[in-house]
């Protein structure tokens, strides 16, 4: 397992590479562990949740308006190495693959499913495996 930077409050959430949907509005939903911190930033320890609105794909069809099916969305942690009480620590690149609903031309439901990843640490300073 390589080393990645430790996701901490201020963390972002992305479209993975393999993702059909693009766009939309990410909101984390979860706190951040406030008694471990790095740079006096909380750190995501178990999994990050989130909501994601206002989304598009091209696949299975064009659709607009994707959003998470069953809110919220929930990346895991991955380190081998850092864990608290909550799990285990998450890292830049974690990532899930979560079934989302968007509208067709037709103004009709369409399931598809998006991959969502910690596109950005919040923080430069600690890794971990």
């Amino acid at each position: 397992m390589t080393q990645e930077l430790i996701a901490v409050d201020g963390c972002t959430i992305g479209h993975g590479v393999a993702s059909p949907i693009s766009g939309g509005v990410f909101t984390i939903t979860s706190t951040p562990h406030t008694k471990d911190k790095i740079n006096n930033k909380g750190i995501f320890f178990g999994s990050i949740q989130f909501t994601f609105t206002g989304g598009i794909s091209s696949l299975p069809v064009p659709l607009t308006s994707v959003q998470i099916k069953v809110p919220p969305g929930s990346i895991p942690g991955t380190s081998a190495k850092t864990s608290d009480i909550e799990g285990v620590a998450v890292r830049l690149g974690d990532s899930a693959s979560i079934l989302c609903t968007g509208l067709n031309a037709q103004s009709q439901p369409v399931d598809v499913t998006g991959v969502f990843e910690v596109a950005i640490a919040g923080q430069d300073k600690v890794a971990t495996e």
